[in-house]
């Protein structure tokens, strides 16, 4: 009687496996048109075989959900070391490396992805992101256009190029763009608040009111997005409701201390030592939400031409 090792046994089992497993597969390449059987099995084995490359994305993407973004990366670039010819990991790893704020190396990769399959969607959104944290608007626009000539009205892209359109001091250019994606979906939380603080930039505050009213009014609404609102009321000289927005999200001190910088910004007279700090509930134009603790920083001047006050800065933009 034959003596099979466990080694044996495991290689069998997973050699059968793969034979099952093509020869369900199969039927799919058969029906799609395949010219022999053979070709299909082949294409099929050949198919699962690969799947390692695969496995390891989903332990990036495990990694990445429990804040490994270290770990994550490691897969992502030994994913990529498997399957080459592939963008997906390449994207990936363009995403976490973002994400953990290595914004060249993940700038690299998304040009990668982009060697590798031009017009690929997630790598132009992710590289136009990534471009505009890299002070580079520009660059981030073009990267955005790209987008929309494939798909108009990809609301992503429509708030990028919004925002990389106002960086670049391109106001009413970035305002056109906002729009456009407000046309298409008009409780859009982030285009509106894009929108809102555009024109705050470009001292249009009524408008900009009735559209963070709107965004406020958002059951996804954020610190972010009532902290905007607060400053279009207190530029515009409302400051009742100026004071009751702050309030929902700091306190008296912080009041009393944006009311003085709003008055000081409509009167345009200098300010004291200790009200010097414009309210900034957000200073990454591209963050998902406002860490409030960044209301305690100062202002950073911003070249806003045509209109508009030129010591907001751009910090109050949101990405989707």
């Amino acid at each position: 009687m034959a003596v099979t090792s466990a080694r044996d046994r495991q290689h069998g089992s997973r050699r059968s496996r793969l034979l099952a497993a093509a020869a369900a597969a199969l039927l799919t390449f058969t029906a799609a048109g395949c010219a022999t059987q053979e070709q299909a099995l082949g294409t099929a084995v050949g198919q699962l075989e690969a799947e390692p490359w695969r496995k390891l994305l989903d332990l990036g993407h495990a990694s990445r959900e429990k804040g490994d973004l270290q770990t994550a990366v490691q897969f992502y670039r030994q994913a990529h070391s498997q399957a080459p010819e592939e963008p997906l990991p390449l994207v990936h790893l363009g995403d976490a490396l973002a994400e953990a704020g290595r914004l060249r190396e993940a700038a690299a990769a998304y040009r990668a992805t982009l060697d590798l399959q031009p017009g690929n969607s997630r790598a132009l959104l992710g590289l136009g992101g990534t471009l505009i944290k890299l002070d580079q608007p520009l660059a981030a626009l073009q990267q955005f256009e790209v987008r929309l000539n494939q798909n108009p009205d990809d609301l992503k892209a429509l708030s990028g190029a919004g925002v990389a359109a106002d960086l670049a001091g391109e106001s009413r250019r970035a305002q056109n763009f906002l729009r456009r994606g407000l046309e298409i979906a008009p409780d859009d939380v982030t285009l509106l608040n894009n929108l809102g603080y555009s024109l705050i930039l470009s001292a249009d505050y009524e408008e900009a009111i009735a559209l963070l009213e709107m965004a406020v009014a958002q059951p996804q609404s954020t610190a972010q997005h009532r902290q905007n609102l607060a400053l279009a009321y207190g530029l515009a000289g409302r400051e009742e409701q100026a004071a009751r927005m702050i309030r929902m999200d700091f306190g008296d001190d912080e009041v009393t201390r944006n009311l003085a910088y709003y008055r000081a910004r409509r009167s345009a007279t200098p300010l004291a030592p200790t009200e010097s700090r414009a309210p900034q509930p957000l200073r990454n134009p591209l963050a998902e939400a406002a860490p409030l603790e960044t209301v305690e920083e100062e202002v950073v001047a911003a070249a806003t031409p045509e209109t508009g006050d030129p010591s907001l800065s751009l910090g109050g933009f949101l990405a989707d």
